[in-house]
């Protein structure tokens, strides 16, 4: 398998067989397919991905990260399996009858604009149970999932006299993790005056994640986990910034991930 890269560093082997471990191993998790039939469904995806990987790697658009494009293709993939094995349950037939172009808005159904709606305003009430909190996390996770945080959130957080400063510091080209805490650190340090370390940093995600996650959860509501969290954060912060509201990538992947 050749790795197209016009996009990026995104589409190469080690990426894109990653991922599709994820995306059949979280459909072996939830029952959809047996822990048997794991290598076949792999194969079987990954060998569809060959065969139309020109197309498939000319089509990103760019609106989402590339993890998360390939994430929505393997979804979309391993469905299509179940669906020819004949184990293809009815919500997820409805799923995909709609999934009809993997960049547009087009694709929604007025009841899965609903779930999706739902999912977003109960995000939104468990960031308010955060207390305090709330901003500083909300802030963070944004940094960490390299989504573009604005000026009103950083004056929030910083005040008008860093706001600035800020936002050049931590809407940076992140290459890995260790950037970011560096990067946060570097910033609450120089404006509450503090000497924190970049471990502080990592441990307060970690724990902020764990708990909106928790509670995400609650109940068994719904299967969340980091990746997927990252995921709702996008969807939460496209929806804020009013750019286009969601697309079909992000939202297929939120409604299988709910376990709606």
């Amino acid at each position: 398998m050749q790795s197209v890269n016009r996009r990026g560093e995104g589409f190469t082997i080690s990426n894109i067989t990653k991922i599709a471990n994820i995306v059949v191993s979280k459909f072996v998790n939830n029952g959809s397919i047996g822990f048997q039939t794991f290598d076949d469904v792999k194969q079987n995806i990954l060998s569809k991905y060959l065969e139309k990987q020109e197309k498939i790697e000319s089509a990103f658009t760019g609106s989402s990260k590339v993890e998360t494009y390939l994430s929505a293709v393997f979804y979309r993939m391993t469905l299509e399996y179940i669906r020819s094995t004949k184990s293809y349950s009815q919500k997820y037939c409805e799923f995909y009858d709609n999934f009809d172009d993997a960049n547009s808005d087009s694709a929604l159904t007025p009841e899965m604009k609903m779930i999706v709606e739902s999912e977003r305003k109960y995000f939104s009430r468990v960031l308010t149970t955060l207390g305090k909190d709330a901003i500083r996390i909300k802030l963070y996770c944004k940094v960490y999932f390299r989504l573009k945080i604005n000026k009103t959130e950083a004056v929030r957080l910083f005040g008008e006299q860093y706001a600035d400063w800020a936002l050049e510091v931590l809407n940076g080209d992140f290459k890995n993790d260790g950037d970011v805490y560096n990067a946060l650190c570097e910033v609450n340090n120089k404006v509450n005056n503090k000497e924190l370390k970049p471990d502080s940093v990592r441990m307060f995600i970690n724990s902020s994640l764990n708990r909106v996650i928790n509670r995400m959860n609650h109940g068994n509501r719904a299967m969340y986990d980091k990746e997927s969290m990252g995921i709702l954060f996008e969807v939460m912060c496209n929806r804020v910034s009013k750019q286009k509201s969601h697309n079909i990538e992000l939202v297929i992947l939120l409604l299988l991930l709910t376990g709606v």
